[in-house]
């Protein structure tokens, strides 16, 4: 399955290099694991259902609207303002990490 997000004609661009490594890397992911992270993105926790024979989970099946507006998320997040988003995270995680260390 060919991944495409909302915003797929960007990656035509010669600048969108960076919002083309996270489709590439998304469709990798696919490639190896199927639509099991899209199930794991889209199933509500309540659930999860872990018993002594394993896992029996109730997954939802991801719509192809779905996995367009997800995979449109992971594409954001190579656009100039989600890379702020990330480093933003990203620096939060580091002071946090940071704090408490020294506690």
């Amino acid at each position: 399955m060919k991944l495409k997000g909302t915003q797929h004609k960007r990656l035509e661009c010669e600048g969108s290099w960076r919002e083309q490594l996270y489709i590439d890397e998304l469709q990798q992911n696919i490639d190896r694991s199927g639509l099991s992270l899209f199930k794991y993105l889209l199933t509500p926790s309540e659930n999860y259902k872990y018993t002594k024979f394993g896992d029996d989970t109730k997954y939802v099946e991801p719509s192809k609207r779905d996995i367009e507006i997800i995979t449109s998320v992971i594409q954001w997040l190579g656009t100039n303002v989600g890379q702020c988003f990330v480093q933003n995270v990203q620096d939060k995680i580091s002071k946090k990490y940071k704090i408490n260390q020294r506690n």
